[in-house]
């Protein structure tokens, strides 16, 4: 599809003509995905598979990548892993995305208005999480290390 843009300047068919109408608007419950939480038999170990097949550096005591630092904007995107026995029902694979809170919090009017809409709800056995930007992926003593 033509013009081969991302998001709302780009094309596609299927859609009409207007689809693009409206699509600018900001959220103001959340941003974009910062990380991922994947349960494993292994999580140091896979972390480090992560780490090598991707070039980037382990942090979180060696159970999470360190996929991007977002230098425009703040924070930084990871890739954590988690032993199977620390979710509900044992189960491997993703079992949580976490999302950057928008700044503004909630919209004018709404009853969590200036707040988090919500700091973590669950849908189809995965954990979705509100986090703030400023914090995030830091261990209790500071930013994320290896």
């Amino acid at each position: 599809m033509e013009p081969n843009l991302p998001g709302a300047a780009g094309c596609w068919g299927p859609a009409g003509n207007g689809w693009q109408h409206g699509l600018q608007r900001k959220s103001t419950v959340c941003e974009e995905f910062a990380g991922v939480t994947i349960a494993v038999a292994d999580p140091p170990a896979m972390a480090a598979k992560y780490a090598t097949a991707f070039d980037k550096p382990l942090v979180l005591g060696g159970t999470a990548v360190q996929i991007d630092t977002r230098a425009d904007m703040g924070g930084v995107s990871l890739v954590k892993f988690v032993p199977l026995d620390s979710t509900r029902d044992g189960r491997a694979g993703v079992v949580g995305l976490d999302i950057f809170t928008a700044p503004e919090g909630a919209g004018a009017g709404s009853r969590t208005a200036g707040r988090k809409a919500f700091n973590s709800t669950e849908l189809c056995g995965v954990r979705f999480t509100l986090v703030d930007r400023a914090t995030y992926g830091q261990d209790s003593d500071g930013p994320a290390k290896l």
